[in-house]
């Protein structure tokens, strides 16, 4: 027996759709697949994904952004401009207050994860950080 039912669940590895299609049966929920992309070429992958999965995240692949820590290299996310889907999509990965307009006008995303640059220490979230965040959500929009 089960003592809760998730509305949603990401998958961030290399499931299958048929592990996810079980485990959405099994659990009565939705699912959101998570991929890493190093090139547009991944997105070919996300068809694999169609049937089974509710909803998309994706965001850059690790060396990507060792990259952006390291030497400022941005993320190319222009390729989803044209994303063929018909599943809502979230997009992840080294969003800030500094990068947010251009990182939504470049991707054209409607749904996007905002997770360690609101942080102040590890796994502690800023209230002034996301103040911030916020101002300039409403500003660009």
């Amino acid at each position: 027996m089960f003592y809760f039912q998730p509305d949603f669940v990401q998958f961030n590895g290399t499931e299958t759709p048929e592990y996810i299609s079980v485990f959405k049966d099994k659990f009565n929920s939705k699912a959101i697949k998570t991929f890493l992309l190093y090139s547009k070429k991944d997105l070919s992958e996300i068809s694999y994904y169609e049937d089974v999965t509710d909803m998309f995240l994706f965001e850059p692949a690790p060396d990507y952004l060792e990259r952006y820590y390291t030497h400022k290299k941005f993320f190319d996310w222009q390729m989803l401009k044209k994303l063929q889907t018909s599943k809502p999509w979230i997009i992840s990965g080294n969003i800030s207050k500094h990068n947010l307009a251009l990182i939504i006008r470049s991707s054209k995303a409607k749904i996007i994860n905002v997770d360690t640059s609101l942080e102040s220490v590890i796994g502690t979230k800023a209230p002034v950080l996301i103040s911030e965040f916020m101002k300039n959500l409403r500003e660009f929009l």
